[in-house]
């Protein structure tokens, strides 16, 4: 074990998988490189910095020690992707399923909020017309008798889950959806991204069809860039992180234990939260995950 300051290094604890994330400890942001096979912590760092880790780093643990890791897996953060390029030129580096699926679900969401003020813009116009006419405002309503409005909020759970996990309900207000023009650019957004879900649901998908598939994706994606701003966002993702996504299918590795141990020093620091001394804090964590 080496500590300074406020950084600890722990090089016994390398091995051939690694995760890398950051955790904000007690008001700082720390970089923290972890073991999943080992259940140990290898790093904790100040700051997120690139230059300063690798430098730390470099300095404790031995280039024949770094150069054993095969595969590194982190989020999609410019700057742990800088870090892994430079000190681990030998691995594979892996873009976290998990934080792939978000950023897809983050702008399919922006296609709904979008679909919806364009919705309750058009109800408006109408409600308005009605009152000007002297009569009683009547909003268009779909086959399973939930108006437009009413459809495009309810969707909004139902678009986070597989065609398979839906209720029978769920799956009446897509049908009746997918044959209206103002649900178009959500639907065929919500389509394009089950195809992705598919191929990470596929436990024989091996890397190669994976990158095949993904490059026919992003294809196809381009045929709709012009029209639906948010898929644009979603294919240039896919493009500019395809190696490191389809590095996830040669040994399916995660983010996960990464997110679970931030998951459980957030619980430590919250039965820990008289302590006001900070070193001592890390000094527990380290006593427990290294």
């Amino acid at each position: 074990m080496w500590v300074w300051d406020e950084w600890m290094i722990f090089p016994e604890n390398m091995w051939e998988k690694l995760c890398l994330d950051e955790k904000d400890i007690s008001g700082s942001v720390y970089t923290i490189l972890s073991n999943p096979g080992k259940d140990k912590i290898v790093a904790i760092l100040p700051g997120t910095k690139s230059k300063s880790i690798i430098e730390s780093i470099i300095a404790v643990i031995s280039k024949q020690a770094l150069w054993i890791v095969k595969q590194i897996c982190t989020d999609m953060s410019p700057a742990m992707e800088c870090i892994i390029n430079a000190l681990f030129p030998f691995s594979e580096l892996v873009t976290d399923r998990f934080h792939v699926m978000k950023n897809l679900l983050e702008d399919l969401s922006s296609v709904r909020i979008r679909t919806k003020s364009k919705i309750k813009n058009q109800e408006a116009t109408e409600r308005k017309k009605a009152k000007e006419r002297g009569e009683k405002y009547k909003p268009k309503r779909l086959r399973n008798w939930e108006t437009f409005g009413e459809a495009i909020s309810r969707v909004s759970r139902q678009m986070k889950k597989r065609k398979a996990d839906r209720s029978w309900k769920q799956r009446q207000r897509r049908i009746v959806m997918q044959h209206e023009e103002a649900f178009s650019e959500l639907i065929e957004a919500y389509n394009y991204m089950m195809r992705l879900r598919k191929r990470y649901d596929n436990e024989d998908q091996d890397r190669e069809i994976a990158e095949i598939e993904l490059t026919k994706l992003i294809e196809k994606w381009e045929k709709i860039w012009k029209r639906i701003i948010d898929v644009d966002t979603m294919a240039k993702m896919l493009l500019n992180r395809k190696e490191s996504i389809c590095n996830y299918f040669i040994q399916r590795h995660t983010n996960g234990y990464a997110e679970w141990l931030n998951s459980r020093i957030s619980k430590l620091v919250s039965m820990s939260k008289w302590f006001a001394d900070k070193d001592y804090m890390l000094y527990r964590i380290t006593t427990i995950f290294a």
